[in-house]
């Protein structure tokens, strides 16, 4: 007692044959500790853990670890993975005899529907907490995350906890998270431990996919029309895909794509140009159930045309000596015609057409010489042209 401890420091790992009950202290350097059921690995009452918890991979339990006489210690995490990955489970302001297991399967196996609350729920991956004794109603559960696989977790804001009861997948909340969209944690509000399942959940359609399916989509520019490109990675079977963009909340569709058989790679071609600006895209893929899966959103800025101005002068009659405008948007301009000298020579406004827009500058009767024709938009945007009437 306060003596024994229990190192773990072996790449290979060890499989328990037989229960080992610890007392005192459990530290894993490097290599897991596989158990079961019949072999399990238990923590006495004053045991602790010393792991590093930011590794994604390396030392853990693969199997159940069960915690004996937890007293709402301020947290205690069960280090706790699969297939050489650390997918831990922590435990605040709990009570009672706790045994953890994290599982490498789909959640939905358990039970597909999910209550209010959340949208959708993790593809990959689950934990199961079974609690015995008297449990605490005032404890929380915090479950690390990691994009690269938990599936994808785009923001942590809007990931909360989920938990299986009465066939269904019920929100147990978000009280606060660790660490960015690449890896960190979510806690859950204050819960009674009744459930004995727990997994990722997210609470907006286009936000965490948490997928066994993941879509990664790129948007560039060709000729002045937007190119979709995507990557599909999944064990469904695809019947389409949709194209949607994000405006003012909605997602509003753009296009859709009939999947082609062994077709991982896909690209299309909108044949209207979009606006300038920023602009927020998405991809989805429909499997042969009718299930929707989606990316995430990915931003696109396209950036404004430039105006451009020239001057063209074939001749003296006035409709030979112009002022082209190419803009891409209408506007009302007022403008000034300014000698070399500064004089003022000629001042108006001007309507600005979506594309070209010819302006006859009517200089016929004005000396030879050079001019700069200036003009200011709505927007106080200046355009300068200087030009010379031979």
């Amino acid at each position: 007692i306060n003596q024994v401890g229990f190192r773990m420091n072996n790449a290979t790992g060890s499989t328990l044959r037989l229960p080992l009950k610890i007392p005192w202290k459990l530290e894993l350097d490097q290599g897991s500790i596989t158990s079961s059921a019949s072999a399990l690995l238990i923590l006495d009452t004053i045991c602790t853990i010393t792991v590093d918890s930011s590794k994604l991979t390396g030392s853990h339990i693969d199997g159940p670890l069960r915690k004996l006489g937890l007293n709402q210690e301020e947290h205690f995490l069960f280090p706790v993975g699969k297939d050489g990955n650390l997918r831990w489970l922590e435990l605040k302001n709990a009570s009672g005899n706790f045994t953890v297991e994290y599982i490498h399967q789909n959640p939905v196996s358990l039970g597909s529907a999910v209550g209010p609350g959340l949208d959708h729920i993790s593809k990959v991956e689950y934990w199961t907490l079974l609690a015995d004794g008297s449990a605490s109603n005032q404890g929380k559960i915090e479950l690390s995350f990691a994009s690269s696989q938990s599936g994808i977790v785009s923001d942590p804001d809007y990931l909360n906890v989920a938990r299986f009861q009465t066939s269904e997948w019920t929100d147990a909340g978000h009280s606060s998270i660790t660490g960015n969209y690449l890896q960190g944690s979510v806690l859950s509000q204050n819960t009674d431990f009744s459930a004995q399942d727990y997994t990722l959940g997210s609470v907006l359609p286009f936000e965490n996919p948490l997928p066994l399916t993941s879509i990664v989509l790129e948007v560039k520019e060709k000729g002045d029309k937007p190119v979709f490109n995507w990557v599909v990675k999944t064990d469904e079977k695809p019947n389409h895909f949709n194209l949607y963009e994000m405006v003012n909340g909605r997602s509003v569709p753009i296009a859709s794509i009939n999947a082609v058989d062994g077709q991982f790679d896909y690209s299309w071609t909108d044949d209207k140009s979009i606006n300038a600006g920023m602009h927020f895209f998405v991809a989805s893929m429909v499997d042969v159930a009718g299930i929707e899966y989606f990316g995430v959103i990915v931003p696109y800025k396209k950036e404004e045309e430039a105006v451009r101005l020239k001057w063209v002068s074939v001749g003296t009659a006035s409709e030979q000596i112009q002022i082209l405008i190419h803009s891409p948007n209408p506007a009302m301009w007022n403008y000034d015609i300014i000698s070399v000298e500064g004089r003022i020579v000629k001042k108006g406004t001007l309507m600005i057409g979506n594309g070209l827009t010819r302006f006859s500058t009517g200089l016929e009767m004005m000396s030879r010489g050079k001019y700069v024709f200036r003009a200011m938009d709505s927007r106080g945007r200046v355009y300068v042209l200087a030009f010379e009437k031979s």
